[in-house]
């Protein structure tokens, strides 16, 4: 299961991220996880709760937004979407395409929790 070791790699940017916030505590975290990048979102969710104990980011909420795939004929450039990486130009046949949506898989976001309390 590699998602342990992506969820491992996005734990140790969120607690680089939040240190030099000088956070206390990461609350959330949203990531865009593309369609085609080859995660699976229940096992990398269950691989966060795994790897972020006894860090800050302990308990925090793990969102994922799905981004759909769209590849691009080389041939005629018409866009289309696609959960495939092999796929044929829908428009003109064409076997020569390109993925420009889809693979993805960035840390959108980090709430943390900076201690500060408004007491007014």
């Amino acid at each position: 299961m590699h998602e342990v070791s992506v969820a491992q790699n996005i734990v140790e940017i969120v607690v680089a991220e939040a240190e030099k916030a000088k956070a206390e505590k990461v609350t959330v975290v949203k990531l865009d996880v593309g369609e085609l990048s080859g995660i699976e979102k229940e096992a990398l969710l269950f691989a966060w709760d795994m790897v972020t104990k006894q860090t800050i980011a302990e308990g925090a909420s793990l969102i994922i937004q799905d981004i759909g795939g769209i590849a691009e004929c080389f041939s005629c450039h018409h866009q289309f979407q696609t959960s495939d990486y092999f796929m044929v130009c829908e428009k003109c046949g064409d076997f020569k395409t390109d993925i420009i949506q889809g693979k993805e898989l960035q840390v959108k976001s980090i709430i943390i929790d900076d201690g500060i309390t408004d007491d007014h």
